[in-house]
């Protein structure tokens, strides 16, 4: 039997370097377990002209030619060399594959693929990993952009097929599209107990090798204005100038990672020279792909997790601070407010850095208060967000497609 899934990018540095899997990861390795062949098709990291094709873990990984992708965009290459290679390999490969478990490419691929998918009567997981939400738009260009993306996953919509969603917000977002029978919620999940079994002297290093102070506030997301970073060094700040003894204090940790120029942009205008501008060297640590160990260390290590982003689908990152036990400052979107319910195991309030400023202020005041967030949400975590009760969750989708006992 043949487990085929679809991605937009696979790379095994990333892989190894996460605390917890992403999504598109584990289901490829439950089914190799379950005895099926795997093939992965993902875009490849560099223009070429040729597909290549290797094995990984017993997974057999076949990656097409594409270009880079800038601000999130197509260009003529990246449609020519992927589309192409999708359309001969995914036709070829429907005369033997049992499964297909799909993620979310651009919307011209998916329409591809889905029409592919559905004249051979192939079953058929769809996971949506981003929200085209049209309301958080008041371009009128990018709200009809977004509400076309959502009409386009009809082309999808067979009898074989299941669009897999992360959360409420997004199966009702898309309710609107598809018929809601064929909508499936399953969240990420993570293994609840990665932070136990801590080395002390390995927690007093990370302390000393990034030069964290009583008091640290951690940040882990890919380094980009949806994302938000820009808005705590500006909360940073604010708190410095209510209370200027906490300069001595207080760590903002951000850590992510930069892939394009756009990031590197970001990264040195809104994030380096606000640093400078504030003169808060000693306050703001950036931190660029930082070793898997040290990640999870800077967790341990960390007293309040913030996250100001735009918009989110299913951030793992608030999955692995509330397994680490810390209270989350985010922005009161949907999606965060779901996973994160508000005065529970987080703080949720404007993307504005006065908003920040103040949670942040809140937490640092009552000790109390930060350990009760942060107790509640292990508990979640451990409840709602296990791995392996998400795996089981996953197979008996797949069992219900392959029609299996």
């Amino acid at each position: 039997m043949l487990f085929v899934e679809i991605t937009e990018w696979w790379d095994e540095y990333i892989i190894k370097k996460q605390l917890s899997p992403h999504f598109f990861y584990y289901p490829a390795k439950m089914m190799l377990e379950k005895g099926f062949d795997v093939i992965i098709l993902s875009k490849g990291a560099k223009l070429s002209k040729v597909p290549f094709a290797y094995n990984y873990e017993g997974l057999r990984i076949i990656k097409f030619p594409a270009t880079f992708r800038i601000n999130q965009s197509m260009n003529v290459d990246f449609i020519n060399h992927f589309t192409k290679y999708l359309i001969k390999y995914l036709t070829r490969m429907c005369r033997e594959c049992t499964l297909v478990h799909m993620h979310s490419l651009l919307f011209i691929e998916n329409i591809i693929a889905f029409l592919i998918l559905r004249k051979y009567k192939i079953p058929l997981v769809f996971t949506s990993h981003y929200i085209h939400w049209p309301e958080l738009y008041t371009n009128i260009v990018k709200k009809l952009g977004s509400h076309l993306i959502n009409k386009c996953l009809k082309f999808g919509e067979y009898e074989l097929s299941r669009f897999h969603v992360f959360t409420r917000f997004q199966a009702n977002l898309y309710a609107r599209y598809i018929n809601s029978e064929n909508l499936v919620i399953i969240p990420h999940g993570i293994d609840p107990n990665i932070f136990k079994n801590q080395n002390e002297d390995y927690l007093e290093k990370i302390r000393d090798k990034y030069n964290l102070k009583e008091l640290n506030i951690l940040c882990v997301a890919n380094f980009m204005e949806l994302k938000g970073q820009h808005i705590l060094i500006d909360a940073l700040k604010l708190i410095v100038e209510k209370a200027p003894h906490l300069k001595n204090r207080l760590s903002l940790v951000l850590v992510g990672r930069v892939f394009t120029k756009q990031q590197r942009d970001y990264l040195y205008e809104n994030i380096i020279q606000r640093i400078a501008k504030y003169d808060l060297y000693n306050v703001v640590k950036v931190i660029i792909d930082p070793p898997r160990e040290d990640l999870l260390y800077l967790y341990l290590s960390s007293d309040i997790f913030a996250l100001p982003s735009k918009i989110e689908a299913m951030p793992l990152v608030l999955l692995e601070a509330m397994a680490a036990g810390l209270p989350i400052i985010a922005t009161n979107i949907p999606p965060i407010s779901e996973i994160a319910p508000n005065n529970e195991v987080s703080l949720l309030c404007e993307r504005k850095a006065q908003a920040f400023a103040d949670r942040i202020l809140e937490l640092i005041w009552n000790e109390k208060l930060r350990k009760k967030l942060g107790q509640k949400g292990r508990e979640r975590v451990h409840r709602e967000y296990n791995l392996n009760a998400v795996k089981n969750k996953l197979w008996n989708l797949y069992r219900e497609l392959l029609k299996l006992e």
